[in-house]
């Protein structure tokens, strides 16, 4: 990679809840392919920028209902 010396560097993923844990009947291709997200940025983070000075990091938005 070419950033890798600069030590600034980062990767951001978007991943989602559904990936993590089972809500209420998602389709099961949507909560695969999040569910891969996740392991895709862990084993990134581990064997691959773990070495060097690039972060790698991943959101997981939920949809809450509330007052406001």
């Amino acid at each position: 990679m070419e950033g890798q010396k600069g030590g600034g560097d980062a990767m951001a993923n978007v991943s989602s809840i559904a990936g993590m844990r089972y809500i209420d009947k998602p389709p099961i291709a949507y909560s695969t392919t999040k569910a891969s997200m996740v392991e895709f940025t862990k084993a990134t983070t581990l064997v691959i920028y773990g070495k060097t000075a690039v972060r790698s990091n991943m959101v997981a938005p939920i949809h809450r209902l509330s007052d406001r």
